[in-house]
């Protein structure tokens, strides 16, 4: 782990976000590392509000030009107050910030905000050098473990270039009698796509967006849709 600057350190004592290594196995096999990344209450809380509200959608955000956190915060006023906004997007710097320690050195693109419908339903790679992605509120990403992929099928559809729709792709690239796996509300994925890909070495994570369930938000304690937050390092 890279040691952090005490006034990093200091921004993220203070933030209401803690992160740790996770407590899952790991796999050498696994292009990833599993964190817990724990919020304050009262910042869950304002994420939740964001989510009900249903006035941030998830590009609302979206640093490509650049991250900037003052933008960040205009943005989470539109449905916060001033004070909400500020504790909220210091929470989410911290966790910027305490994503170096674990190889994240780098971010250059940041998007924060609320998914109410279906979007990225196809298992995928991201083509980047790291990805760290988190949904504090809803339903985590659904992803798939190296050695569960059927690399047969995936070499078969890189090879013909055939576009054979979601379903049966989804389908496919999943080997017989294994199961999708998903994200909880308090587990991130640091994605590392830097290494070379083989046969004997597949490390990649195919992962897509969990669908949004009709029964969803029927009951008034339930939330629909989710809120979440994707660091990115090209």
């Amino acid at each position: 782990m890279t040691a952090l600057p005490n006034s990093e350190f200091s921004k993220i004592f203070y933030s209401g976000c803690q992160l740790f290594p996770s407590e899952q196995p790991c796999c050498p096999l696994l292009g990833g590392t599993f964190l817990r990344v724990l919020f304050a209450q009262d910042i869950l809380e304002l994420m939740e509000k964001l989510v009900r509200g249903s006035c941030l959608h998830y590009d609302s955000y979206d640093s490509s030009s650049g991250v900037d956190f003052n933008e960040l915060r205009k943005v989470f006023s539109s449905g916060l107050t001033d004070g909400q906004a500020y504790r909220l997007t210091e929470s989410i710097e911290a966790l910027m910030l305490s994503l170096k320690a674990y190889g994240l050195t780098q971010t250059t693109r940041i998007r924060v905000g609320v998914i109410i419908s279906d979007e990225c339903r196809k298992f995928h790679v991201d083509h980047l050098s790291k990805r760290f992605v988190l949904t504090p509120i809803g339903k985590g990403t659904e992803w798939i473990h190296p050695e569960d992929v059927d690399l047969d099928f995936l070499e078969q559809s890189v090879r013909t270039g055939r576009d054979m729709g979601l379903e049966r792709f989804n389908q496919g690239l999943l080997r017989q009698g294994r199961e999708v796996r998903h994200l909880d509300n308090t587990t991130g994925l640091l994605m590392d796509n830097s290494q070379r890909q083989s046969r004997d070495h597949f490390s990649e994570i195919f992962h897509r967006s969990p669908a949004i369930d009709p029964t969803e938000g029927s009951e008034p304690q339930d939330v629909l849709g989710r809120f979440r937050i994707s660091f990115d390092c090209d």
